[in-house]
């Protein structure tokens, strides 16, 4: 009889990204991560247990539940701040639209004004990344922002963010923007106007060009010296 033997491949969610992640701590002693859009935590896990503090901040209240518990489970809550809120371009309580069948896609968005809208279910604070300075205040920091679309109204209140927190590098996702021009344009601006450069690693040997907008899925944005 002849035996047939399938190879069985395992695959880490983010694996990728996560081992850039890691690829920039280790040249940055010292470096926090803000992770925006933490979902489940994977990649506030992998800092959390090289021993760096993080900011991790999620619209859904269970995955900051679960986030909690993986925490404790393996004794890392020493150094990590959960904040269960919203990120948008200004203050102001909003609505989360779940996606079941992928929570890590849920989105939010503005509360309708309605006559008799008074249904408490699934609303969320936002707050402005500029209300995080306090937790990171002149501390060099990865922040990773997976926020389903939503960069461009959260960086529109982020000045004081980038003028007061060393973000060395942020990592965001641009699935979303590659095709909206008025969009990807916006958050060009904004962040060349803080002098980060659009790479595909951490280290800076793949520049993007900022005159378009079609780039990969995800992207890294990296602090230099220069005005861009």
């Amino acid at each position: 009889m002849t035996h047939r033997f399938v190879a069985r491949h395992t695959q880490k969610w983010e694996e990728k990204n996560v081992g850039k992640m890691l690829k920039a701590l280790e040249m940055n002693p010292g470096m926090a991560l803000v992770d925006l859009g933490s979902n489940l935590g994977v990649f506030t896990l992998n800092a959390a247990f090289r021993g760096r503090e993080v900011i991790a901040l999620d619209a859904l209240l269970p995955n900051n539940y679960l986030l909690q518990r993986s925490l404790k489970h393996n004794n890392l809550t020493c150094g990590v701040t959960i904040l269960h809120n919203a990120l948008h371009s200004h203050r102001h309580q909003m609505r989360i639209a779940i996606k079941t069948m992928n929570i890590g896609g849920s989105k939010i968005k503005e509360i309708p004004e309605k006559k008799g809208e008074s249904s408490t279910k699934n609303l969320v604070d936002a707050v402005c990344l500029d209300d995080l300075v306090p937790l990171v205040r002149g501390k060099d920091v990865f922040v990773k922002m997976d926020l389903e679309g939503s960069e461009e109204s959260v960086l529109q209140c982020a000045h004081e963010f980038f003028n007061k927190v060393n973000v060395k590098v942020l990592m965001m996702e641009w699935v979303f923007h590659r095709k909206n021009a008025a969009a990807s344009r916006n958050i060009i601006n904004i962040l060349t106007s803080h002098n980060m450069v659009p790479t595909l690693d951490v280290e800076g040997g793949s520049i993007l060009n900022i005159s378009t907008s079609h780039w990969p899925n995800d992207i890294f944005w990296l602090k230099t010296n220069k005005s861009v």
